[in-house]
């Protein structure tokens, strides 16, 4: 038995699916630490970069401060075999390296779920025994950087069917990238013209947009992991709207290619994602991409049936087999 510590983002609960993993399934002992966000010059929107950052790392320390803070408090008294990061944010040059100087054999893993092109996640990357990333280009970008897509959790596993579905189109997510806009204007008028059901729900980026939702397309706050998996498995197609940042595939995506769904999406990198995964039968039956600059629903595909589901190549995005990938290297 192995005792691991575990730092990972609470966003939609998604780290409890880790956390059962790594703990009860996996048989280690696991001590989870929920990431702590600071108003981080890492971030690239921010402006005067430099002088942030001179701030940020040497006068103020924020981060330092925080850990040495836990580590005061017994936070990571234990002795650990391996640490699991997820996204890494939080975690400084001093954390890291207490980390090895307290457990001499620790193996440090990193995961990214997001792009380099919104926060310079492989800032300390020398730091760590392996990285992960879902980002195609990032793991083209840094050397160490692995592809590994997002994990299929267990329950999306099983094979169901589905004779009747409640939706006939269904979308769960943030309003990144003008998603309320292409839903409203676009999708919506088109659904209720063929008088097809659907289920649209997004959290805003913005408060204020809360004020402007006689449609109730907004919600104010994000349906977790388990809602969703019962909304998607009602529904017979998934509408995925991607971020021209990020060259990789969503946990929405992901999951919907799992449960056997058709998928719509704007992400035009989906082919060159998915090689690695799937067939290319799987890849035709079940995806079709439209262009966000005039997102037309095609007709005939929302209305077929799928020939065939296949969930050969998925096996390893399975939670079980993507959480060895990343302690153990091994799937």
């Amino acid at each position: 038995m192995k005792r691991i510590l575990f730092i990972a983002p609470s966003y939609l609960d998604l780290y409890k699916l880790i956390l059962k993993e790594l703990q009860v399934l996996a048989g280690n002992q696991v001590d989870f630490i929920p990431a702590k966000h600071f108003d981080s010059p890492y971030y690239h929107w921010v402006g005067h970069k430099t002088i942030r950052k001179i701030w940020f790392e040497y006068i103020s320390k924020p981060i330092d401060k925080y850990w040495k803070e836990q580590i005061k408090q017994g936070t990571l008294s234990h002795s650990y075999d391996e640490c699991f990061i997820i996204n890494g944010e939080d975690c400084s040059s001093y954390l890291l390296k207490h980390l090895r100087k307290q457990n001499m054999n620790i193996k440090i893993h990193l995961y990214v779920w997001d792009s380099s092109n919104w926060f310079d996640y492989y800032r300390h990357q020398d730091l760590y025994d392996s990285i992960h990333t879902f980002d195609m280009s990032d793991a083209d970008k840094y050397e160490k950087a692995e592809y590994l897509p997002f994990f299929i959790p267990r329950e999306m596993q099983k094979s169901r069917y589905q004779p009747e579905f409640k939706y006939k189109i269904s979308c769960i997510g943030t309003d990144h990238d003008g998603r309320a806009y292409i839903i409203r204007n676009f999708i919506i008028p088109l659904c209720e013209q063929r008088g097809w059901s659907y289920y649209f729900k997004l959290t805003p980026f913005f408060k204020e947009q809360l004020e402007d939702n006689n449609d109730n397309l907004f919600i104010e706050y994000p349906i977790n992991a388990d809602d969703y998996n019962t909304i998607m498995e009602e529904s017979e197609c998934v509408l995925d709207i991607d971020r021209p940042m990020q060259t990789a595939l969503t946990p929405r995506f992901v999951w919907a290619l799992a449960a056997g769904k058709k998928i719509i999406t704007s992400n035009q990198n989906y082919r060159r994602l998915l090689e690695s995964i799937v067939s290319k039968d799987v890849i035709t039956q079940q995806v079709k991409c439209i262009d966000v600059n005039k997102p037309i629903l095609d007709v005939e595909f929302m209305n077929k049936k799928l020939s065939f589901f296949s969930k050969i190549g998925m096996e390893r995005l399975y939670i079980q087999n993507w959480v060895n990938t990343i302690l153990y290297g091994k799937e």
